[in-house]
């Protein structure tokens, strides 16, 4: 098996490497048992605590307790405010695909009335949450999955009792979770696979690996996962091999759904989906009909693809 290269390579022969999908799912899953241990990520992961690259503000600090200290994953310590009304404020390195939320408070420090607030350029916000309680420190809930890079928290009101210094928000952790690539690390089968560049190439959350079909008219991708609520999908292709013509195939129940893509520009970033979630998929596939002329052909060169979980 030839080693997989960050570049298009052309200095390799087709026939090295069966088109076939039944051996193509062979190869794949041989691929997949040595590697999935130890590159394998965990989705729906919490994108605050661990994450590089995180900006905090907020509103005031009391006693130095600042705001980074809500993300370090650690509930011994806390973001301390300095006045009544206050907000916390973090910016992701880029935008996730974020579908849940939880808070973490302290003790005395109730917040009675707050709002939770997600952006994806820091100007337009959309509220995801607002309520509050008077007996409760610990908050969570789930909204429609949606792109977000800012998260801002807005205190308005915190009940104060059980010998509690003041009356400022006091916050031991805020936790943001993505939501699931459902596809993620699948096998994958396909029409074929040009220099052995296999579908779950596609997959692995590493722009570096791609999956390379054998046809300029007809090359597919396929992903089977556990029947699930499907919201939207998201295709990265290889610069200079943008999607002109594609259909994606939705099986859902006995339903076999396809929704036509034409382009007419070579598309390298496509966005699909997202007005309302189809549940009961169990597999996502792509046709190409059509792709750019590239370095060496014209044939579909997947980098990533996202299909992700809503409700």
């Amino acid at each position: 098996m030839v080693e997989d290269v960050d570049a298009l390579d052309g200095s390799c022969m087709d026939e090295w490497f069966s088109d076939g999908a039944i051996q193509a799912e062979a190869n794949n899953r041989a691929n997949m048992i040595p590697m999935i241990s130890s590159r394998l990520r965990r989705i729906g992961a919490n994108v605050i605590a661990g994450t590089i690259g995180l900006s905090w503000s907020s509103s005031g600090v009391l006693y130095g307790q600042g705001p980074s200290n809500a993300g370090d994953g650690n509930l011994q310590t806390y973001w301390w405010a300095n006045t009544e009304v206050s907000w916390l404020q973090v910016v992701l390195p880029s935008s996730r695909y974020l579908q849940r939320f939880e808070i973490h408070g302290y003790t005395g420090y109730y917040l009675a009335a707050f709002a939770v607030k997600l952006s994806q350029d820091g100007s337009t916000w959309t509220t995801i949450y607002q309520g509050g309680s008077t007996v409760l420190v610990d908050h969570g809930d789930g909204f429609r999955a949606m792109w977000a890079r800012y998260i801002r928290l807005e205190v308005s009101d915190i009940y104060q009792c059980c010998g509690a210094f003041n009356n400022f928000a006091v916050i031991r952790e805020i936790e943001f979770f993505e939501t699931a690539n459902v596809a993620s690390w699948r096998p994958g089968s396909s029409s074929g696979n040009r220099w052995g560049h296999l579908p779950f190439e596609a997959v692995d959350g590493n722009l570096a690996t791609y999956w390379w079909g054998t046809s300029s008219y007809g090359s597919w991708i396929r992903y089977d996962f556990p029947a699930t609520c499907m919201f939207m999908f998201r295709l990265q292709m290889y610069p200079g091999y943008g999607v002109l013509a594609m259909q994606v195939h939705v099986f859902e129940g006995t339903h076999e759904w396809i929704i036509g893509y034409g382009f007419g520009i070579p598309a390298l970033d496509i966005l699909g989906g997202g007005a309302i979630p189809l549940c009961g998929v169990y597999a996502f596939r792509i046709t190409f009909f059509d792709t750019s002329q590239g370095a060496y052909d014209d044939f579909p060169v997947v980098r990533e693809l996202e299909v992700y979980y809503g409700e």
